[in-house]
C-alpha cells in the first residue's frame, strides 16, 4: 500500500512527499565534515607522547591530565601534529567540549 502524501517538513514548501519527510530540495543529508576522519591508528602512541611532553599535567591549570585535546579541531582543519595537541585535566576538557558544542 503506498504511503500517504504529506507536506514537506520545510515550513512554507508547497511540495507533497510520501511519508512526511523533506522534498528533494529539503531532504536532510547526514552531517559529515569534509575533513572528519577517525582517530589515527597511532593515537595511543601520540597520546602517550603528548602526556609525557606535558609531564602528565594540564597545560591550563597544572592538575593531573586525563585527556589529550586538539587545539584546532580536526573538523576545522587541525591535524594530529604534536604542535596541535595538548594535555588537559577533566575539568578543562569538559569546558572545551562545552565551548566547542555551541
Amino acid at each position: 500500500m503506498p504511503r500517504a502524501l504529506a507536506p514537506c517538513r520545510q515550513p512554507g514548501c508547497p511540495q507533497l512527499v510520501a511519508g512526511g519527510g523533506g522534498c528533494e530540495a529539503h531532504a536532510r543529508e547526514p552531517f559529515r565534515s569534509p575533513t572528519w576522519s577517525p582517530l589515527p591508528s597511532n593515537w595511543t602512541t601520540l597520546r602517550a607522547r603528548v602526556l609525557r611532553r606535558d609531564r602528565q599535567r594540564c597545560v591550563e591549570c597544572g592538575r593531573p591530565a586525563t585527556s589529550v585535546d586538539h587545539l584546532i579541531a580536526r573538523a576545522h582543519g587541525g591535524g594530529d601534529a604534536m604542535a596541535n595537541l595538548r594535555s588537559l585535566c577533566s575539568i578543562h576538557a569538559r569546558l572545551k567540549d562545552a565551548a566547542d558544542s555551541r
